[in-house]
């Protein structure tokens, strides 16, 4: 057997990799277990490798090298070749890969620090490390095969404000501060808060109807305040201070979101999202509605399962051994017409329901019987789940730092600011990356995949690689109120002998008027709705709402004991509202590179951990240089059941 000279190849290849002159290619035979025909007749290049599953390619030079998981023909990887001799093809079109050429990794660059940004993180590790340790044990046995070096996955945060640390704790009556979107989230993840689509026609006159009773409210408002009313006598008190009827949901500030004082990309996104967000609604009816909803909730059970599963790895770190997990759910409903509408909806969707009477739900939960109005009709959900989102994501960064090597780039100095594609170049036979992230301490970082996981953020970030149409999402606004109870009765940790399990302060978490209320702690419960269009947060965190003031009057409702229930405690979370309800998730096909894991709504802490198994499947499909005739036109799911890939796509707009 000949060996090559290192003056004869490149100085980067290394040592081990093994050469054979065209003349004995033959000899390759017995290790490739294949037949391996060379001649420099038939090939210009004067040598091929054939095996059978994985055809035939000429080489660049009169050698052949194997390295661990590719065949290296030339100086070119197997898995990089393509047959055009055009760079900027073979970057676009071909996969990428490393060799002995390139002492650079690839790399994958996740936008977006939150739960969708780290469950996209921790899909993907775990998708190309079982990858890789299947190659792995495919290669033991001949030493001529070599792996290499792992991708490298960097999480970069697209808020500022996001990374601010957590203090506090949710085990004792000291409220914690925090500004992370994730830690604002309701702490429910009940598939059956999936079940409700707003992208059809009812909802678009419920939007008009909520605007104008909101307009309304608050004109009352500051007209009683003028006449010197202070809104505690009855004539100064709004009628959702009474209770009477359903408070207001929706509301549209167009202004807020076209106005002059608006910039051009935010005014884009409202315009691009507008569009689709209307076509779509006039054309959903209650069957189009049904037929979207069984995606979202398909989802939302995977995203479960995958919860559960995760669950009792996670919990057994001490440092995350406090989820706050709680099973069941009841909602609650003011007409009995309502309450089995809701009981149809979840059994349409395979989810055990029951419908319950007010002796049977103050059972289940006994602080419903502070609700100023009853009794009323009552839903309950078993299966459903609740769990701290916070404490799940934590855990699952630092799984990612430990297990995978992830890196995490944040505060206000690793803050992403722009994002750019870069013109395909080759350098010593090496394409160059496909895109340039910018950081807000001017530091710069070229990567060959990105995926858009930043919130509200992700369509102006979309706009910068040419891609706005295909991120038509928007900032919803809504509100959160972390509500804590000063009670030493009720804020004591409870400990079932028989299962060692901490009781949360809600028996069960519960819906009403449009409203979440949960609890993943003996002393905190969490008051979460509203869906208001207002812009962007720079512009509508001083845009006047009936939302904090009516989650302050059930918060006092159903917590007498609140040391915490007033309008200031409201915290406003902008949601990347989608305009047919699905997320986006996948590839955008006219960005090659380019992913998003994004559009999933009130629904982030629900779906997020089953999209991000799908688009880790996208992007390792790609990696793996999978031809598009070839790969499955659906997303396998954790529980097995299978999702189209065109529901989710980013293309389908």
């Amino acid at each position: 057997m000949f060996t090559s000279n290192k003056s004869n190849c490149n100085s980067n290849s290394n040592s081990n990799i093994m050469f054979v002159p065209p003349g004995l290619a033959l000899s390759l035979s017995t290790c490739l277990s294949s037949t391996v025909a060379a001649t420099s007749a038939s090939r210009p290049y004067g040598c091929a490798a054939f095996c059978p599953s994985l055809g035939t390619y000429p080489s660049r030079r009169g050698f052949l090298a194997l390295t661990a998981t590719q065949l290296t023909v030339g100086t070119m990887p197997f898995s990089s070749i393509n047959t055009t001799n055009n760079p900027q093809e073979k970057k676009q079109n071909g996969p990428l890969a490393t060799d002995d050429n390139n002492k650079d990794p690839v790399r994958i660059a996740i936008i977006g620090g939150g739960i969708a940004g780290i469950t996209a993180a921790q899909a993907i590790a775990n998708h190309l490390s079982s990858n890789r340790n299947i190659n792995s044990n495919n290669n033991n046995n001949n030493p001529l095969l070599r792996q290499p070096p792992p991708p490298e996955i960097v999480v970069f945060e697209a808020d500022a404000a996001a990374d601010t640390p957590f203090e506090g704790s949710f085990n004792t009556a000291q409220p914690p501060r925090w500004t992370a979107a994730t830690a604002r989230n309701a702490n429910s993840m009940v598939p059956g808060a999936a079940m409700h689509i707003m992208s059809q026609r009812s909802i678009l006159w419920q939007i008009a109807h909520d605007t104008v009773s909101e307009w309304a409210a608050l004109k009352y408002e500051q007209g009683m305040q003028w006449l010197g009313h202070d809104g505690d006598d009855d004539a100064g008190q709004l009628s959702i201070d009474k209770f009477e009827v359903p408070p207001p949901y929706f509301a549209f500030h167009v202004l807020q979101c076209v106005g002059p004082n608006v910039s051009w990309p935010q005014r884009r996104s409202f315009f691009t999202f507008f569009r689709q967000f209307v076509q779509t609604s006039l054309w959903t009816g209650p069957t189009e509605a049904d037929e979207r909803a069984k995606h979202i909730v398909q989802l939302a059970k995977a995203n479960r399962a995958i919860f559960l599963r995760d669950y009792q790895t996670l919990s057994k770190n001490k440092s995350s051994n406090d989820m706050g997990m709680g099973r069941g759910f009841i909602s609650l409903h003011r007409t009995l017409e309502k309450a089995k509408g809701a009981l149809h909806e979840a059994e349409q969707f395979g989810e055990r329901a029951e419908l319950l009477s007010w002796d049977q739900a103050l059972q289940f939960e006994p602080r419903l019987r502070n609700l100023p109005f009853g009794p009323i009709y009552a839903v309950h959900r078993p299966d459903d789940v609740t769990a701290n989102c916070l404490t799940y994501t934590q855990a699952l960064k630092q799984q990612c730092l430990d297990k995978w090597n992830v890196q995490f780039r944040g505060n206000t100095t690793g803050t992403v600011t722009s994002v750019e594609r870069t013109k395909p170049q080759v350098n010593n036979n090496n394409p160059s990356k496909r895109f340039r992230i910018t950081t807000a301490d001017g530091s710069r970082y070229e990567t060959d995949y990105v995926v858009l996981a930043a919130g509200i953020n992700t369509p102006l970030f979309a706009q910068q690689l040419d891609a706005g149409r295909y991120c038509p999402t928007y900032p919803l606004r809504g509100y959160s109120m972390t509500l804590y109870v000063n009670d030493e009765t009720i804020g004591k940790v409870k400990l079932k002998a028989e299962q060692k399990e901490k009781h949360n302060l809600l028996h069960r978490p519960i819906s009403v008027d449009q409203m979440y209320c949960t609890s993943v702690s003996p002393h905190m419960a969490r008051l979460a709705g509203y869906g208001e269009l207002v812009g962007y947060r720079e512009a509508a965190t001083h845009v006047p709402s009936v939302g904090p003031r009516v989650m302050a009057r059930y918060g006092q409702a159903i917590f007498p004991q609140a040391i915490n229930a007033r309008e200031d405690s409201a915290v406003q979370c902008f949601r990347p509202f989608s305009p047919d309800d699905l997320p986006l998730v996948g590839k955008v096909t006219a960005v090659p590179g380019l992913y998003l894991h994004h559009g999933h709504g009130t629904l982030g802490w629900t779906l997020c951990l089953a999209t991000a198994e799908c688009v880790a499947q996208a992007l390792v499909d790609d990696m793996q240089g999978i031809e598009e005739s070839k790969k499955k036109t659906t997303f396998v799911l954790p529980d097995q059941t299978h999702i189209a890939r065109s529901v989710l796509s980013p293309d389908r707009f």
